[in-house]
């Protein structure tokens, strides 16, 4: 179910930006490259943050299953969105393909990594004080 989902979001980020890429004249390969590795960084951060319980479903059952649920997502939206890309002849660019995959893997671990450093600002982001009402100073 991540990966399908994962893949309709790729799809659809794709679909709406190649639009913009024929406009600004970029090479579609390059602009679904971008769009799957900045996407994918994003995504690694907001898996990073889940993993610490902040923000982002805190909850236990979401902490449980998110090994499962952020790889499938990604891997999805990497691979559909190129998938797409090379519908022509897949078979002939499988190298592309795992080029597309491997970099939205990467960037998503980038963003995990990037979300241990993530110092949040505020008694709303405190996990400590929601038990509370609030800030009890």
């Amino acid at each position: 179910m991540a990966v399908f989902f994962g893949g309709a979001l790729g799809a659809a980020v794709r679909e709406s930006l190649v639009l913009f890429g024929e406009a600004a004249q970029w090479p579609e390969n390059l602009m679904i490259l971008v769009v799957n590795c900045v996407a994918s960084l994003f995504l690694g951060w907001a898996t990073g943050m889940w993993d610490r319980g902040r923000g982002i479903g805190g909850n236990s059952a979401a902490l449980r299953w998110r090994s499962f649920i952020s790889p499938g997502f990604v891997g999805g939206f990497g691979s559909v969105s190129a998938v797409t890309l090379l519908a022509s002849d897949i078979v002939g660019d499988l190298g592309v393909l795992s080029l597309h995959v491997g970099a939205a893997l990467v960037c998503a671990g980038i963003g995990f990594w990037l979300a241990r450093f993530w110092k949040p600002r505020g008694s709303y982001m405190r996990p400590e004080l929601w038990t509370s009402g609030g800030d009890d100073r």
